[in-house]
């Protein structure tokens, strides 16, 4: 069987014992720890992650038993399999040492196809076990969005599109005066770009949940695509009489995946229009700073309360609310934006205040592609910051 690196504590009082053990464990590359008691292995696996457990159970002080005991009777090392070291063979014994959670024994004088055997059987069943956990929170994960998309689809998209039929039925029945017209015609344009936006949101969030998004990392620059999205959002400003601000260095590039770092901008910059009110200000600002490339988005609207901002942060981005003009939102946009500045090993920071407004701001390292390797959107997660 090919080993995984997996770290074993032998406990027992005796150094032969524990040479023999060691010379033969080390021919299958194990990271090797050894205590010579049993308040030595219980010290032990409070500092040392071990994977494994050979214990013996004839010690003076505390036996073999009694450690173990111990270790099942504590969250924290309950988990770790046992494996006694006996050279008692009499049923009762062995008996005694599944009783107290042994999983399986090895008796002396040892030998070494058996011992690893043993041990072989014990890490298999644990990798399994490791591998089952995984997959069961993959699993919750794949459920949590699937009833995400589902609710989406029921409410967030069948409404606005329940209320387009009605309106395109009224047209035509000529049911609806010339004067009403005009207005409803922009009701009707507003709608369908609000239903458009969520949809393109919810097919990008829904393929990267359940397949992953492969990041193509390319040179760009930062103000280039800032502009192009700043001017797909000015009739949006535009009709809340909102000023864009951009301040930005022309030559600060970035290697990114440049679709996801511009769906980012796209997402703060959209919900920073949703929550400032008419005649408001909105400014996206880029610095670079000790190998570090930042973009802010700093507006002066209706604020963030705390409480809200841990849900943004730190509940997947999974809180929406109505916007100044009463603009509807699933929260999938700032879910988007979380998964794709992590999968570019970014770091998002929030800072509010209720009534001022709210300051976005996405850093990025400066990455060539000398010194990044590729990958896919499934990666370590990135810091969020409040305050």
């Amino acid at each position: 069987m090919e080993q995984e690196k997996y770290s074993i504590l032998i406990v027992d009082d005796n150094k032969d014992n524990i040479k023999v053990l060691g010379l033969a464990l080390r021919e299958k590359n194990f990271d090797l720890t050894v205590a010579f008691s049993g308040p030595d292995a219980l010290k032990t696996v409070e500092s040392v992650k071990i994977d494994l457990i050979l214990l013996d159970i004839m010690m003076p002080g505390m036996d073999g038993f009694e450690v173990c005991s111990v270790l099942k009777s504590n969250e924290n090392t309950r988990d770790i399999p046992v494996i006694f070291i006996t050279a008692l063979t009499e049923t009762n014994n062995i008996v005694r040492g599944f009783e107290v959670g042994g999983i399986d024994y090895i008796t002396k004088p040892f030998k070494k196809r058996e011992l690893f055997a043993r041990v072989d059987t014990q890490l298999e069943i644990l990798r399994q076990k490791r591998l089952l956990a995984i997959q069961t929170e993959e699993l919750k994960e794949t459920i949590k969005s699937r009833d995400k998309l589902y609710a989406i689809i029921a409410h967030d998209i069948r409404s606005p599109l329940a209320n387009i039929k009605s309106v395109l039925a009224a047209l035509q029945g000529n049911f609806i005066d010339r004067a009403n017209f005009n207005e409803l015609v922009e009701m009707l344009l507003n709608t369908t770009n609000e239903t458009f936006d969520l949809l393109e949101n919810l097919l990008l969030w829904s393929k990267n949940k359940l397949s992953g998004i492969k990041i193509e990392r390319t040179h760009f620059n930062v103000l280039e695509i800032i502009e192009r999205i700043a001017g797909l959002l000015k009739p949006a400003a535009d009709k809340k009489n909102i000023t864009l601000l951009i301040e930005a260095d022309p030559d600060i590039e970035l290697y990114a995946d440049r679709n996801m770092i511009g769906t980012v901008i796209r997402n703060l910059t959209s919900n920073a229009i949703k929550f400032t009110p008419s005649g408001g200000r909105i400014s996206i600002l880029v610095t670079e700073v000790e190998n570090h490339v930042k973009i802010s988005v700093e507006d002066n609207g209706i604020g963030i309360s705390h409480e809200n901002q841990k849900m943004l942060l730190y509940g997947n981005g999974q809180w929406t609310t109505y916007g100044t003009d009463k603009e509807k939102g699933s929260g999938l946009g700032f879910m988007l934006v979380l998964d794709f500045v992590r999968s570019n090993q970014g770091n998002i920071e929030l800072k509010s205040e209720m009534g001022k407004g709210s300051t976005f701001t996405i850093t990025f390292p400066v990455f060539t592609f000398k010194n990044f390797k590729e990958g896919t959107t499934k990666q370590e997660p990135a810091a969020a910051h409040q305050s």
